[in-house]
């Protein structure tokens, strides 16, 4: 029998989160950095079970329709930032996206750019959330 190595647990100042209450924090900090940087019309996608809310997109190659609980499956969110231009926003907890998807998304895009929001969890050392961005754009 193979012994499975237990899970990390994090430290949270007002002790451990569930999964979902972790993702709304998360979503607050990233909302409260977006404003303080002077974005406009942010919208986030609620997270809900793709089986009894998904949302459909229908690709040109494949002629087929996909099931996303995400938009395109990569975003959480989308804004205006203080320039007018739009941003599809990605927000991880700890953690950055891979790159793969969000290079393929760009290819043939224009006006259009993608911000990654890395969202830091308070720990023993560091009290505070922390956040940290990566940009995109053609």
């Amino acid at each position: 029998m193979v012994k499975r190595k237990s899970k990390k647990k994090r430290y949270s100042p007002i002790g451990r989160k569930s999964r979902r209450s972790q993702m709304q924090e998360t979503n607050r900090q990233a909302r409260k950095f977006l404003f303080a940087e002077g974005w406009d019309w942010i919208w986030f996608k609620s997270h809900v079970d793709a089986r009894k809310r998904g949302d459909y997109y229908y690709l040109a190659l494949d002629q087929k329709a996909i099931m996303c609980l995400d938009p395109y499956n990569l975003f959480d969110a989308c804004a205006y930032d203080p320039n007018g231009i739009f941003w599809w926003i990605q927000i991880k907890t700890d953690n950055w996206p891979d790159e793969v998807p969000i290079k393929a998304f760009m290819v043939g895009k224009k006006n259009v750019g993608i911000l990654a929001i890395n969202v830091k969890t308070p720990t023993k050392t560091r009290l505070t959330y922390s956040i940290a961005v990566k940009e995109w754009t053609n």
